[in-house]
């Protein structure tokens, strides 16, 4: 069953092609004329197809789903995909994968580069955005934009020309055609009403009443054990953190202490220090730093947090009833109809009584405002290698893949079949014996690279767990929430630079250390921590990211006047 839909299309391709090239329509004769080349009644050879190699990040290649024979990197979306645009435009579309074991990827695809042997398109999230400058600043990539002008009118309709000039361009060229985010809204913060109820206390609204909420879980965590919605009064965590490989954890408790100048665009401040192993800098950076290691010695943090690289202890606390509050990415652990597995479901069935409620309570400590931090608005950069003879064939391939029909079906198989169109939810997945019995691999990002579904609000919905309308309703309601009085965590303007290439992979572990070490510095230690990890972070080149910054802030501002 698993080729059957694949042969007959190819048939019926095969078969249209015969009657484009002889001219008849069924039941009539081919007209007896001589195309451009023949002689003697001699054909032309067609063209030889066209070779687009795609280069697909994948730790292994596993047969899913099992006994299927099907593969990241060859079932049913793959055959779509070679079929519908393959077939009609004669192009041999390969897919390869790139090993991504122990995430070998980028420099399993940097050795093939300098091989002259990667393929002809790979993308990366933008978390490997210093990935992408270091290669442009490098001249590996090609200049896509030739080929965006003749073949991508449908890249520039999903993205926008502005976007994609903005996010793509690297050092004068537009060299990546940068995937856009729906989502930016990051850090939804989570917090245990029934135990509010329990004690009798108001959802926090303020910073401050924030702050007193989290000692009292602290304080009468007898109590909430013996009303039976935690299972030790010991091992309350009432604000559940974890490993400081991300900022989602402290980000929001530490710029609450930041002036409202840092977050200003039009301002210096808001660029220099903003990104990863630089935030140091910042005014009011240290302050917050050392309010949270006040709640650490409070023992209103995970006291193993700094250990917890897998989110192991969080999602346990979480789980068990122990934890009074967390803040993580998207809507992590919400999900009413996703089943027992979702954090909040997993909870409510050790405590029955249990319940999360979205709480939103960071205001600033010099005027009260609530700012929320927006992640990166693109999604990821797809880019070809300058020696690639197939930057059109890529062009081509990726306006296939965000046109609306190609971009559901590659990702979700047959309407009807295998997922049913709601008009609020967007696309639904069938049960689970309907795929079993489809019997084929679905698609997914590593194919459509550019987005994950051509209409925002059901990209937004499907990504928050809501699986019914009174659900997608209530998920909107915390996006817009969030969203709201946003700023850009990381500005994009400043990924380009040949500093930030260079130096940022390198901060990553002294980073990580130096946000750990300051929460849990020990009483009258908190100075020389600051100052230590500072000059290790300078080391490995955080000073030089910061005067590379400064200087480009300068040059976009003289610019502008």
């Amino acid at each position: 069953m698993k080729r059957k839909y694949r042969i007959i299309s190819v048939m019926l391709v095969i078969f249209i092609l015969v009657l484009a090239v002889t001219g008849c329509t069924p039941g009539q004769e081919p007209e007896k004329t001589e195309a451009p080349g023949q002689t003697g009644g001699e054909e032309t050879p067609a063209p030889e197809p066209k070779v687009l190699r795609i280069g697909i990040a994948s730790a292994g290649r596993t047969e899913n789903p099992e006994g299927s024979g099907e593969y990241v990197d060859d079932n049913w979306a793959t055959d779509y995909i070679k079929e519908n645009f393959g077939v009609p435009n004669n192009i041999d579309v390969q897919f390869e994968i790139i090993d991504d074991t122990s995430s070998a990827a980028r420099q399993n695809y940097q050795l093939m580069m300098a091989a002259r042997k990667a393929p002809d398109l790979f993308y990366v999230t933008v978390g490997s955005v210093a990935f992408v400058s270091n290669l442009a600043i490098n001249g590996a990539l090609a200049d896509l934009k030739p080929s965006l002008d003749k073949y991508g009118p449908q890249i520039k309709e999903f993205l926008g020309e502005d976007f994609i000039e903005t996010y793509g361009t690297f050092f004068g060229n537009l060299v990546a055609i940068p995937g856009k985010e729906e989502i930016p809204a990051i850090s939804h913060y989570w917090i245990r009403e029934d135990w509010l109820n329990a004690l009798n206390l108001e959802m926090p609204e303020n910073f401050e009443a924030w702050y007193e909420v989290m000692k009292t879980f602290k304080e009468k965590a007898d109590v909430l054990e013996e009303a039976g919605l935690t299972p030790d009064a010991d091992t309350v965590v009432p604000y559940a953190m974890y490993h400081t490989r991300y900022f989602t954890d402290w980000e929001r408790i530490v710029t609450r202490f930041y002036p409202p100048h840092n977050f200003d665009p039009s301002r210096e401040e808001y660029y220099i220090h903003s990104g990863y192993g630089t935030e140091y800098g910042k005014e009011g950076f240290k302050e917050g730093m050392q309010f949270m290691n006040q709640m650490y010695h409070e023992g209103l943090i995970s006291p193993n947090f700094a250990l917890d690289s897998e989110q192991q202890d969080f999602i346990r606390d979480i789980v068990n009833g122990s934890a009074g509050s967390y803040c993580d990415n998207l809507f992590n652990g919400w999900g009413p109809e996703m089943g027992d597995e979702v954090w909040h479901n997993a909870l409510k069935k050790n405590i029955p009584e249990a319940k999360f409620e979205w709480c939103h309570p960071w205001t600033n400590k010099y005027d009260g405002v609530i700012r929320n931090p927006l992640d990166s608005v693109v999604l990821t950069y797809a880019f070809v290698p300058v020696y690639s003879e197939a930057v059109d064939e890529a062009i081509k391939y990726l306006n296939f893949v965000v046109t609306p029909e190609h971009m559901v079906n590659i990702q979700y198989g047959i309407e009807g079949v295998t997922y049913d169109m709601d008009p609020v939810l967007g696309p639904i997945l069938k049960d689970e014996e309907t795929l079993i019995e489809w019997g084929h691999g679905r698609g997914g990002r590593e194919h459509v690279m550019l987005g994950r579904l051509p209409d925002r609000t059901w990209s937004r919905i499907q990504r928050s767990g809501a699986r019914t309308k009174e659900s997608a309703e209530y998920a909107e309601r915390i996006h817009e929430g969030i969203e709201s009085n946003g700023y850009m965590r990381f500005p994009l303007q400043m990924a380009g630079i040949p500093e930030k290439a260079m130096y940022e992979g390198g901060l990553r572990t002294p980073w990580e250390k130096f946000v750990a070490s300051l929460i849990m510095a020990e009483p009258g230690t908190f100075d020389e921590v600051f100052e230590k990890g500072v000059l290790e972070l300078e080391s490995n080149g955080a000073d030089k990211i910061i005067e590379a910054r400064r200087r480009e802030f300068q040059l976009m501002t003289s610019i502008a006047d």
